[in-house]
């Protein structure tokens, strides 16, 4: 019958609210708590009871009490979305999406207030460490080695490793062209053979790859970084120049880490940095060469040569003129 349908979605939609992993809330038309589900616990640190008849207000810092009114009085016109800053039990800030909503009856008129609020640190995280990734590149000047060394640390912060190092591949040896949090342990110069990061640049894949259990690997012999440092994981990739592979940015740690997608595309990005400042330190370097050999010619020639400017006023001249 028509009561036992009613029950029967009332319990669904209970069920839903409870499973889904958003924090909902419903508030009377004065703010105050009358529901909470299980995520909302979770995430916001109280117990139900500590919750419910309470003001909705007592999550909000002092610095967001303005705030408070304003969604009220959106949210009974029809309803409010933005980022505000909400407070654990634990008294930590942090930010939250929220989406909020007037519950009518019958007759169109308010009952009560619903609110699904976000947790999205994760996300303001994210963003801070690309923001940092972006300042960074956009700052680079004309020493790419400088260049190199900057975005290599900053990617070991960025990732939380242990050690960072992007190593360029030199015949059979690996250069560390630069690092972060190195130690004596780290050798500049070393053979190439039966290092991770060789085996990362002779593989040639554009693919970050990710190594667990070290100290339990072949690479706790052949790797003499990996017992000496104690290293349990790996990631990195190699790293590219005119279609070859040039090297291997690597980030290392000492624990058992789980990176994550946003991990693995900051290493590309970091990855494609160098590949770009390793081309434009070459572009240089053939440059200065060309230039060295011009002034070779120049100031060796029997002949008398001599340079002008447009309009015609004398730049230089060798000994010969």
């Amino acid at each position: 019958d028509g009561s036992a349908s009613f029950q029967t979605e009332s319990e669904l939609l209970a069920h839903a609210m409870q499973s889904i992993s958003e924090c909902v809330s419903i508030t009377d038309l004065n703010d105050h708590i009358v529901y909470v589900n299980d995520a909302f616990v979770a995430t916001y640190g109280y117990e139900r009871e500590e919750l419910i008849g309470k003001s909705i207000a007592m999550l909000r810092p002092e610095t967001q009490a303005a705030d408070t009114t304003d969604i009220l009085e959106a949210t009974l016109k029809g309803g409010w979305h933005g980022e505000i800053l909400n407070m654990r039990k634990n008294g930590e800030v942090f930010p939250v999406e929220i989406s909020s909503s007037v519950v009518l009856d019958d007759e169109d008129k308010p009952t009560s207030l619903v609110g699904i609020a976000v947790d999205i640190t994760a996300r303001h995280r994210e963003a801070a460490r690309f923001t940092r990734l972006n300042e960074c590149l956009l700052s680079f000047g004309a020493d790419s080695v400088d260049n190199i060394r900057r975005i290599v640390s900053l990617c070991g912060e960025l990732l939380g490793g242990s050690f960072a190092r992007y190593n360029r591949l030199e015949g059979d040896v690996l250069r560390s062209v630069g690092d972060w949090n190195s130690t004596r342990e780290f050798e500049t110069c070393s053979r190439a053979e039966g290092h991770i990061c060789h085996e990362m640049i002779r593989g040639g894949s554009q693919s970050v790859n990710l190594l667990r259990d070290l100290h339990k690997s072949r690479y706790l012999q052949s790797d003499p970084c990996v017992s000496l440092l104690g290293l349990q994981t790996y990631l990195g990739t190699a790293v590219f120049f005119d279609g070859a592979v040039v090297g291997a940015m690597s980030v290392l740690y000492t624990a058992d880490v789980v990176p994550d997608d946003n991990d693995r595309r900051i290493l590309s990005i970091v990855a494609s940095a160098i590949g770009v400042e390793e081309e434009r330190s070459r572009v240089v370097d053939a440059l200065r060469r060309s230039e060295e050999r011009y002034r070779s010619l120049f100031e060796n020639n029997v002949t008398g040569v001599y340079r002008t400017s447009l309009d015609g006023c004398m730049i230089d001249c060798n000994e010969a003129f």
